[in-house]
């Protein structure tokens, strides 16, 4: 793969290019997908043992205790000062003003769950570290573990891995992932389980951070696993736009939930970290270390005509490139081209290496004066992206779907972990009961469930589980094509009692196929579903998930917001305000209710407040009378008409192209380029794709880029 970009360019034309297909890129790519959440009953052990490097070889500890413990049989009070002295392969306490020898190894346990310590010598030396810790000699250099409850480490680690003023959903994000690294790491066959360092996940004692703790509490005792066993998971600063796969990065096999994809979340995260540097096309111009790189290549240079990254280290689709290529100018005015190495090369000359890691993703641009060189990815780049996971969740994704996109394959399961005090009885327990009406780890519901798998038209549309046997109930998860789901039971009225993903509910017959012969004889239900459904019809929801077609959020003031409800009703939880003007995705409409996707986020809203396009289903008129109070009527649902709508197309940064496509695809023939706020009649709608006409032709614009009239 190579990029190149001729110094003839323009800076304004290039940003511009750049600039849409980031945006078409995070706001058209396939929907990140949420992961599937199981439970686990059986309790598991959840005290992890953290040696605490990051304080050193100090020799004298000072401690002050937050709780009641013991050491070597003597009782130490809440509030005590102690002293712990390493000295010559054993260690001397002193509580109270008297001093003891405690040996080359001893533990300082407490006596209720609630108890901890104060470390001076600690990097937030007012920090609790709620746990046991055990003082001891290894190799003739001492060492302090610190004996802690999984939820309770995660408070001090998760806002030092990331910052407490990230969004709560990316907190949760890196609260799992955390905690799949340290249950991995938990073994009896060791001093220790993790380092309180980078070397494994940094950890300070309990932090004040707010937004962290309703992370940890929020996602308590949920890790990774994949094949019944804890998934090795990483994360990293940035991957510079491209999750990197396990196997590039270290070598061995390659791990099913590792997979080399682009990252527009990442990419699009103004923090995330980027080195550039210019390269002048007037040669004479660049830095004295580029121009002894270039010139022991070619002799006398004069001029860079162009510049690209080229030879990937890995196949296809890998972006970690390690040349650069210029074609240049010699001073007696012939032609060559000269090869440069990126990693200890150029990227070095010119002062943007961001690690020793050698694993930089570089992209070069044209400007007004020649190139710039960029460099992305701070850290290995594998797993969860912080930066990419902040952005997630700024745009409305919430914790499943950024464990879902950055450990694609990977369950998600809900744990019992036991906190227990060093005599061996339990003081607590992850409140993790596991109902009848809950999937386990294995995902096994009842004796007589039966696997199936979801079986839509359109691959991409997502079937709606229900939370009772009724096209109108509210809807608790939405199912990917091709999944794999647990059926219970099944009712004369076409709807089956199925589980997914943690949740139990109902879906339609018509929409699964099971996965072994026989499948289809099931028990009946064992009490009488709370309504059965009526007949379905035009105005009823959509349970296949196929969009009815693309609306417009229409209001009487044109900087008014459209209220978007958890459930059909005028008191459900608000999760999100529609501009008046912008385009949704409706699903159902029924009640005076539609159910829409808007950035992400699916939801109800007031259906007489929508108009819809003309391309879902017949009869009816495009628009419903809206009352002054903005509340559904019994009567007020829509239907789509046969019309067309009238478009403009807006690319945001008000100038540039925007392309029409043969089909609803980003890699279709480019039929045209249509430039900003040129007018296009809208014929209908394909998923996140408009079906326009344009100078005659017709084709398929991303939605995003259209503004309706």
């Amino acid at each position: 793969m190579r990029r190149r970009f001729a110094a003839s360019f323009t800076f304004r034309a290039v940003s511009l290019i750049l600039s849409m297909l980031i945006i078409a890129a995070i706001f058209n790519s396939v929907l990140a997908d949420a992961i599937p959440l199981l439970n686990r009953s059986a309790a598991e052990n959840g005290m992890v043992r953290v040696r605490l490097d990051s304080i050193g070889k100090p020799g004298v500890y000072n401690l002050t205790t937050t709780g009641a413990y013991t050491a070597g049989g003597v009782s130490i009070p809440g509030g005590s000062s102690v002293i712990v002295r390493a000295n010559g392969g054993s260690f001397t306490m002193t509580v109270g003003g008297t001093s003891r020898d405690m040996g080359a190894s001893f533990w300082m346990a407490r006596q209720s769950s609630g108890a901890g310590v104060k470390i001076s010598q600690a990097s937030a030396p007012g920090n609790v570290y709620p746990g046991d810790l055990r003082f001891y000699y290894s190799g003739g250099s001492a060492y302090v573990i610190c004996r802690a409850y999984i939820e309770d480490y995660l408070l001090g680690v998760v806002g030092y891995e990331m910052s407490d003023s990230f969004p709560l959903e990316a907190l949760k994000a890196q609260a799992i992932t955390a905690r799949t690294y340290a249950m991995k790491r938990i073994s009896s066959g060791s001093d220790y389980d993790v380092k309180d360092t980078t070397a494994d996940q940094v950890y300070k004692g309990t932090s004040s951070g707010a937004n962290v703790k309703s992370a940890v509490q929020a996602t308590t005792g949920m890790a990774l696993m994949y094949n019944n066993a804890y998934c090795s998971v990483y994360y990293s600063s940035s991957n510079g736009g491209q999750t990197e796969s396990n196997k590039n990065a270290w070598g061995g096999a390659a791990l099913p939930y590792y997979r080399l994809q682009d990252d527009p979340y990442d990419l699009a995260n103004p923090s995330a970290t980027v080195r550039k540097a210019t390269i002048y096309a007037d040669f004479t111009r660049n830095t004295a270390a580029f121009q002894s790189l270039v010139s022991a290549k070619a002799g006398g240079v004069s001029r860079i005509n162009a510049a690209e990254t080229t030879s990937p280290k890995f196949s296809s689709p890998s972006k970690l490139y390690t040349q650069l290529r210029l074609d240049v100018t010699k001073t007696d005015g012939s032609s060559a081209t000269v090869t440069l190495d990126l990693f200890g090369g150029a990227a070095s000359a010119l002062g943007i290496s961001l690690s020793n890691l050698k694993n930089e993703l570089f992209t070069v641009e044209s400007t007004s004066g020649g190139f710039q060189l960029m460099a992305r990815r701070y850290g290995h780049g594998v797993g969860l992206s912080q930066y990419g996971a902040q952005q997630m969740a700024s745009i409305g994704y919430d914790y499943l779907n950024i464990m879902g996109f950055y450990f694609p394959g990977a369950t998600l399961v809900k744990h019992s972990y036991t906190a227990s005090l060093l005599n061996g009885s339990a003081t607590a327990a992850a409140d993790n009961a596991n109902d009848a009406t809950t999937a386990s780890a294995s995902n096994s519901i009842t004796s007589n469930s039966i696997e199936a798998v979801v079986a839509l038209s359109d691959p991409s549309s997502r079937l709606n589980l229900r939370q009772t046997p009724s096209p109108t109930a509210v809807v608790l998860a939405k199912i990917p094509n091709g999944s794999s789901i647990r059926v219970q039971s099944a009712d004369k009225s076409g709807w089956l009692k199925a589980s997914f993903g943690g949740a139990t509910g109902y879906i339609m017959t018509q929409y699964v196929q099971y996965a072994s012969d026989g499948a289809t004889s099931l028990p009946n239900p064992s009490a009488t579903p709370e309504a059965q459904p009526a007949a379905q019809t035009a105005s009823q929801p959509n349970d296949s998930g196929q969009i009815v077609g693309m609306g417009i959020v229409t209001l009487e003031s044109k900087t008014g917001n459209l209220n978007v409800r958890k459930t059909p009703s005028n008191s459900a939880q608000v999760l999100i305000k529609v501009p008046s003007g912008s385009q949704v995705e409706v699903y159902a409409i029924s009640g005076g209710w539609a159910e829409i996707r808007y950035k992400g986020q699916y939801g109800y809203a007031a259906s007489q407040y929508i108009k819809l396009n003309g391309a879902a289903s017949s009869g009816g008129s495009t628009t419903a009378s809206a009352s002054s109070t903005g509340s559904p009527t019994s009567s007020g649902s829509i239907s789509a008409a046969q019309n067309t709508l009238a478009a403009q197309v807006n690319t945001d940064s008000g100038e540039g192209n925007v392309y029409l496509r043969a089909k609803a695809n980003k890699n279709a023939t480019i039929l045209d380029r249509v430039p900003h706020g040129s007018q296009v009649t809208v014929l209908g709608a394909d998923g996140s794709w408009a079906r326009v006409t344009y100078k005659g032709r017709t084709g398929y614009i991303l939605s995003d880029y259209l503004v309706f009239n």
